[in-house]
């Protein structure tokens, strides 16, 4: 995952872009067999929005600095949930509880928790939206989300409706650790698919299972 690779295939523009220039290198951590991105206090912002796709899929393997002892809710990445679109999607970690993240989009919500056997590595993040829903990822742990879906807008407050990375403009809920590969499909991948992609990402990273 290199800064200079998001860009549009069809374009050749850049669809990322840095709000922190620590974010430039990409070291090797904890004896990973790839490079990582680190995040500290920074974040990176697209002009993608999957929260108007009918079909997705994305998955990542990342690692936070600390899974426990959560006072507040850090933005992994998705859509500001305060945005005016109400066709939200989003993955943060719980405000309140200990290893959980909570993924919403639409009106739906999921709380996942990631289990205590797979808190000590760096472990899987992933959202599929296809014809049986919208079903979140966390480690070994899936669920599908509930709730009623929600195609409506608001009127515009001036929030970024951008994708973000590791926090949300203009600069709040800082996510603090590192991602590794980021994998991104504008189609939904069956679960078979997905486990393949993930079960790549676990060997790479070192992760959970």
């Amino acid at each position: 995952m290199r800064v200079e690779d998001w860009k549009d295939v069809k374009t050749g523009k850049s669809i990322f872009m840095q709000k922190n220039p620590a974010l430039q290198p990409r070291k090797i951590i904890r004896g990973n067999s790839d490079p990582v991105l680190n995040f500290q206090n920074s974040q990176m912002i697209s002009i993608l929005q999957p929260n108007q796709m009918e079909a997705f899929t994305l998955l990542t393997i990342l690692s936070l600095a600390d899974t426990t002892d959560r006072r507040d809710s850090s933005f992994i990445l998705g859509i500001d949930p305060s945005a005016p679109n109400l066709n939200k999607f989003y993955i943060k970690t719980h405000p309140s509880l200990n290893a959980a993240f909570i993924f919403g989009s639409g009106k739906k919500t999921a709380i996942l928790t990631l289990p205590f056997d797979e808190r000590t590595k760096p472990f899987l993040v992933g959202f599929i939206r296809g014809p049986e829903g919208d079903r979140a990822f966390l480690g070994s742990a899936t669920t599908l989300l509930s709730g009623s879906s929600s195609n409506k807008t608001a009127e515009n407050n001036g929030i970024f409706e951008g994708f973000q990375l590791g926090g949300l403009e203009p600069g709040k809920d800082f996510f603090n650790g590192w991602f590794g590969d980021f994998l991104f499909y504008s189609e939904a991948l069956s679960i078979q698919e997905f486990r393949i992609l993930a079960d790549d990402l676990y060997q790479r990273f070192k992760a959970q299972p």
